[in-house]
């Protein structure tokens, strides 16, 4: 789990490539596995996120404890792949701690499942409130063969989605 604070002072990742062999039953990919920390400020270009359960370009679980802080803040994926069985977001697979000022544009995330979004899959309180704020999605495709599939969020459990919005985006699944 990453507890620290990450700044990317506005630079760009590009072509970042995360395949999770399933074989072993690794979960939770992203450019981090687990934040309880703070993420902000960077940009992913053309990010590759493949795996099991709980995947997002930033972060697969975001909240992991408690005493976690858990912020991602003012990040944003461009032309990104985002794709797992269970639990895919844009930003994050499931979160549990606050999304914010965070935006995706061109991107393909698909859930074979279920839980599938295009900011989080999974947004839910466990310790702390889950909240997605002043976030967007535009030019997306967000899929799942199976249920809890939204423009914003696929799941929603006690937590809130403030001024957040989707544009230009084709969602599907049951």
């Amino acid at each position: 789990s990453f507890d620290g604070v990450f700044d990317g002072c506005g630079m760009t990742i590009k072509s970042l490539y995360y395949n999770i062999d399933q074989a072993n039953y690794r979960t939770q990919g992203g450019l981090f596995g687990v934040v309880g920390g703070i993420v902000k400020n960077i940009t992913l270009e053309s990010p590759k996120v493949y795996g099991d359960s709980y995947c997002g370009a930033i972060a697969g679980v975001t909240g992991n404890n408690q005493n976690s802080t858990a912020i991602i803040k003012g990040c944003t994926i461009n032309d990104g792949t985002i794709k797992c069985n269970v639990g895919a977001g844009g930003i994050v697979g499931a979160a549990k701690g606050a999304i914010i000022d965070c935006c995706i544009s061109k991107c393909e995330i698909v859930a074979s499942t279920r839980l599938c979004g295009g900011i989080t899959g999974d947004l839910s309180y466990q310790w702390k409130e889950g909240v997605v704020k002043n976030c967007k999605v535009t030019n997306s495709k967000i899929s799942s063969s199976g249920h809890s599939v939204g423009g914003i969020v696929g799941w929603c459990s006690g937590a809130n989605i403030y001024a957040s919005a989707v544009v230009d985006r084709k969602i599907s699944g049951l």
